[in-house]
Formats: C-alpha cells, structure tokens, sequence
C-alpha cells in the first residue's frame, strides 16, 4: 500500500510489513502467493494477516486475542457455554 496523497502512509497504525501484506491480499493473492512474493513461510503470512484484523478490531496482536471493551475473553465465554475442563 501506497503512501496517501499527502505522503503519509495508509493505516499508520500498521507495521511495513503489515501493510505490504494488506496490499497484497488486496490485490486477491493468496496466502502461499504473498508468502512466495515475499519469501515468508505460509504460517508467518497467516500471523500477519491475523494481526492487521486483531488491529482493525482496535486490539494489539497477541494481547488476548484483540478483546475490547465490552467483550469477552475466548475463554470466558467457552466456559460459561458449559466448557470446562475435564
């Protein structure tokens, strides 16, 4: 993605490479595509884009799964579905 016309760059709050990504996949490339493009492992590109959503969502990656105010824990809400641990 493109500096923005005032040569700021678009989504500021992303990393380099999470905007080299971003534009990628906007450009309908695939995982394995970007991850060929950008020699990166498949898995890594998966964690990336993982962490432009956990931002979109107004979360950190990897700071409890993105969870804003107002909303629940992954795990909170397992359990008080009735998923316990054994």
């Amino acid at each position: 993605m493109g500096p923005r016309s005032d040569g700021l760059p678009a989504f500021p709050q992303l990393t380099d490479r999470e905007r080299e990504v971003l534009g990628l996949l906007a450009t309908g490339a695939s995982n394995g595509e970007i991850a060929g493009r950008l020699y990166l492992s498949e898995k890594t590109v998966r964690n990336v884009v993982s962490a432009v959503f956990a931002r979109a969502r107004g979360g950190q990656p990897g700071r409890g799964g993105g969870t804003g105010p107002g909303r629940r824990p992954r795990w909170c809400r397992a359990r008080s579905g009735g998923l316990t641990p054994a």
